[in-house]
C-alpha cells in the first residue's frame, strides 16, 4: 500500500490495486551474487566508495557486497580461507530502535561505511556464511558482488 506501506501478498503483480505498488520478494539470483573475498584487507570505516575499490582492483565490475546479497546466494563460490571474515554492508530489516541485519544479526546502525559511525561496530560473514559484529578500525577482507 503505498500510503502506510502494509504488504498484501497476491500470486501476481497484475492483482495490485492502483493504490498498491508490486514488489517482488523473490529476486532473481543471477542478478546479484557473491563474487569472492579480496585478498586485499581494509578498515571498515575507510567507507563504502573504498570498500567497492578494493572489490573492483580484484574483481572487475564488482562492489561490496550488502549482506543480502551473500545470505541469498543460491550458487555462491568456494572462498579460500573460509575462517576469515569480510566485510559487507548491512541490510537493516528491523525497526530504528531495534535495528535487525538480513542475516538476523543486531547491528548498531549506522554501520562502518557510513558518512559517521558512532555505534564504531560494522558487519562481517565469513566463507560459511557466518555474520559477524566487528570494530571499524579493524582491517578485513571485503565481500565482493556483481
Amino acid at each position: 500500500m503505498k500510503s502506510n506501506g502494509k504488504l498484501r501478498v497476491v500470486a501476481d503483480a497484475s492483482m495490485c490495486k492502483s493504490s498498491e505498488t508490486a514488489v517482488d520478494l523473490n529476486p532473481d539470483p543471477r542478478r546479484i551474487s557473491l563474487v569472492g573475498f579480496t585478498t586485499a584487507s581494509i578498515a571498515g570505516n575507510a567507507g563504502a566508495l573504498e570498500l567497492t575499490r578494493t572489490c573492483e582492483a580484484e574483481f572487475a565490475g564488482s562492489r561490496v557486497c550488502w549482506s543480502a546479497d551473500v545470505y541469498l546466494d543460491f550458487h555462491p563460490p568456494a572462498i579460500s580461507n573460509p575462517g576469515d571474515f569480510a566485510w559487507v554492508l548491512p541490510t537493516v530489516i528491523g525497526s530504528a530502535a531495534s535495528p535487525i541485519d538480513a542475516s538476523g544479526t543486531q547491528l548498531p546502525v549506522p554501520g562502518c561505511s557510513t558518512i559517521s559511525a558512532p555505534s564504531n561496530i560494522g558487519l562481517v560473514v565469513d566463507g560459511h556464511g557466518r555474520y559477524s559484529q566487528a570494530t571499524c578500525s579493524e582491517t578485513h577482507r571485503v565481500a565482493c558482488c556483481r
